[in-house]
Formats: structure tokens, C-alpha cells, sequence
């Protein structure tokens, strides 16, 4: 099931920057372009490098191991060696918080237990379950 999941308040990212982010295990980099916020999978197709560390400049950030780039926006592969877009997440904004949509997609989750429920799972530190 996908839920509305809050990463971040508005005054903790300025535009230009980033911010890794952990969902339920999933490395995610959520990015403030001109003021419009974006997320992505921490994780370089060609190579599966997070992206964390890598240069983020307009909308587009570099793999820090061989310089692949993505659109931080659409998650589309720029540049060489990648060839395959990363995952993007929706974003939105209500008031003060800045929330990422957030399907868990954990086998747990998927998978029912001997009660007929799904056995659930948590979201570190954003106490979501599913």
C-alpha cells in the first residue's frame, strides 16, 4: 500500500541541495531544484555506486565513480556508461513538511502471515508501516 511518508521540512534543504534519505531499507536522494522538491533511488544503474556523493548541479547529478549522470527530475540516464533511468518517487509539500510517496514493496509486506494480515514493515525512523 503507498503512503504519503515525511522526510524532511521545508527549511532543511535549500535549492541546489540534497539530502539521502532511508525508506525501509532503500536509499533515496530527495533534491531541492528552485525551490520544486525530487527524489530518486541513491543508486547508479550502471553500476549500482550510490549517488550520494556525487556532484548535483541544476538538475542533474554525476555517479562519482565513472561520471554517469541523471536528471534528478525524471531520473533519466544523461550520460554514459548508464543507460537505464533510476527510480524516481512523487513529492509533494503540505505546510511545513516535505513528504515522499512510499510503496513498501518488502516481501513481508506482500506476503500474508497465519493471521491472513501482511506481516508489515517499518520505515526506519519515519514510523510508517504497510
Amino acid at each position: 500500500m503507498a503512503e504519503w511518508v515525511k522526510v524532511a521540512q521545508v527549511g532543511e534543504l535549500a535549492p541546489g541541495q540534497k539530502k539521502p534519505i532511508d525508506l525501509d531499507g532503500i536509499a533515496v536522494l530527495l533534491f531541492n531544484v528552485g525551490g520544486q522538491y525530487y527524489a530518486i533511488e541513491d543508486v547508479c544503474t550502471h553500476d549500482g555506486a550510490p549517488l550520494a556523493h556525487g556532484r548535483f548541479s541544476g538538475t542533474s547529478i554525476a555517479c562519482p565513480r565513472h561520471g554517469a549522470r541523471f536528471d534528478v527530475c525524471t531520473g533519466r540516464a544523461l550520460t554514459m556508461p548508464a543507460v537505464e533511468p533510476v527510480d524516481t518517487y512523487p513529492v509533494r509539500v503540505e505546510g511545513n513538511d516535505i513528504l515522499v510517496k512510499w510503496s513498501c514493496s518488502r516481501l513481508e509486506c506482500m506476503v500474508p502471515a497465519r493471521t491472513g494480515r501482511a506481516q508489515g514493515c517499518r520505515i526506519k525512523k519515519l514510523s510508517m508501516t504497510c
